[in-house]
């Protein structure tokens, strides 16, 4: 593709060069630049793109589109903002892949992973084998899986997805939509069927700074939704400016879609959803009130994509566990155990009350906070791991660069009266814990869920929780 297409709506400030070179890919890491390749330098948290500059240029770059003018004699092309042009030129590099598929985007703090999967579970359900997800845990083309990096990709990596789904006979598309992602423009360009917001509690506030930041990061996905669908049972999203506004609750009745009859019973989620005046039983083989919530954001996605609520019913009865969210690992012992990546307040107080409700033992709850990451939630957490557990295993997470200890320490704050020990060894904890747990107990493994790694000093490490489980004696 020729340079000047690929730039068609991208906002040039100046260029030294002529824009009609063939340009061979585009590329924003410069290790992976080839030659004939366009590089985009993108500023990061704490790096300069300029600075990587040189390392493309001497392996082939043909054009820079930077923000600020490289030094010596380098095709570049002057941009406002590189997050902004990298989404725009991979959009027509890709030949518009998103304008190709119904896309369904899910944000919030919790509840993301799993409403995505509810709603392709159902359209897969009524449709086929043709709906894409892009996610936490992995992204989907039909029933290819392809790992994730990140729960929202580079925008480069998401057009590249889509452009896979469309070749591939997908029609449709649900995709998490992080802070993150619409911070750094990583799905400028796309226009969503419907934008959901499942809930908003403390997360990254490393990144964001401030809770209102955070949650006016969030709010942007609504303008670029046809329609905003929202828990009216939380007010962070009250007053959002959109479009359309579809809402689902388990206490207001004036929503678009209420849940009543609310029951738990053994692994399974039972409530009747109200719509349009009329009743519709909905079983689902996942326990807790936020599947509830997940199950009524996925319906109301459904609704708008043409899904009647007969299908709907059927389709959420079928649904599969989902890998490290309320998963229940088969082992031959008296007790069971549970994996989860709740890692916020919220998310440890929503899958601990549920633990509650389905538990006549003991709670055994195993969670260390993640390092280099807000810090503020870690005292916040270890109080509502004690509060909602009778006993607390306090190990490592993923430290990254701090101190497992120093993490270990500052959540233990928050802690006090309360049965805990401390086993940094992430291992051994989930060792012990066995160790001591008797018939009728509940092991909690919270905060790596799907995961299957550690992350220390730079360093990722092979740790799946569920060959360690499995393997005790």
């Amino acid at each position: 593709m020729k340079l000047v297409e690929m730039l068609g709506s991208t906002d040039i400030v100046r260029t030294n060069m002529s824009l009609d070179a063939e340009i061979k890919d585009i590329k924003y890491n410069s290790k992976n630049v080839e030659k004939g390749d366009v590089f985009v330098a993108i500023n990061g948290n704490s790096s300069d793109g300029k600075r990587f500059i040189a390392e493309a240029v001497s392996k082939g770059a043909l054009c820079i589109v930077c923000e600020t003018e490289p030094d010596g004699d380098v095709p570049f092309v002057l941009v406002n903002d590189s997050r902004k042009a990298l989404a725009s030129m991979s959009k027509l590099f890709f030949g518009s892949p998103d304008e190709k598929l119904i896309m369904t985007g899910v944000t919030g703090t919790n509840g993301k992973t799993s409403t995505t999967y509810f709603i392709r579970h159902i359209l897969t359900k009524k449709y086929g084998e043709c709906v894409g997800l892009i996610g936490t845990n992995q992204n989907l083309v039909g029933n290819k899986s392809i790992p994730a990096k990140n729960t929202t990709p580079m925008s480069y990596d998401t057009y590249k997805l889509l452009r896979e789904m469309v070749d591939n006979g997908c029609k449709y598309c649900v995709m998490e939509v992080s802070s993150h992602a619409l911070a750094q423009d990583r799905v400028h360009g796309i226009q969503f069927e419907s934008g959901i917001f499942t809930n908003l509690t403390q997360d990254h506030l490393d990144f964001h700074g401030t809770f209102e930041n955070y949650r006016n990061t969030k709010r942007k996905l609504a303008e670029i939704s046809g329609t905003t669908i929202i828990n009216a049972d939380d007010g962070n999203f009250n007053g959002v400016a959109c479009r359309n506004i579809f809402t689902y609750s388990a206490r207001r009745k004036n929503a678009d879609i209420f849940a009543k009859n609310i029951t738990f019973n053994g692994n399974k989620t039972q409530y009747d959803a109200v719509y349009k005046g009329k009743t519709h039983h909905i079983s689902i083989p996942i326990p807790g009130m936020f599947t509830v919530y997940n199950s009524m954001a996925a319906i109301c996605a459904a609704i708008i994509l043409g899904a009647e609520m007969n299908e709907i019913s059927l389709g959420l009865q079928s649904v599969k566990p989902i890998m490290g969210r309320c998963e229940f690992v088969p082992v031959n012992k008296p007790f069971n155990v549970i994996i989860d990546f709740a890692h916020t307040p919220d998310g440890m107080k929503s899958v601990l009350t549920m633990a509650r409700q389905i538990t006549k033992g003991r709670i055994i709850t195993v969670f260390g906070c993640g390092g280099d990451r807000d810090k503020s939630k870690r005292p916040i957490m270890g109080k509502i791991a004690a509060e909602y557990s009778d006993k607390v295993i306090i190990t490592s997470d993923n430290a990254r660069t701090e101190s497992p200890l120093s993490i270990a320490k500052e959540t233990l704050e928050g802690i006090e009266n309360a049965d805990v020990d401390m086993i940094l060894d992430r291992e051994k904890a989930i060792h012990y814990a066995m160790d001591i747990a008797r018939k009728g107990d509940l092991l909690m493994l919270l905060g790596k869920g799907h995961e299957l790694y550690i992350e220390k000093d730079g360093k990722r490490t092979y740790f799946n929780e569920r060959d360690i489980v499995m393997s005790h004696k």
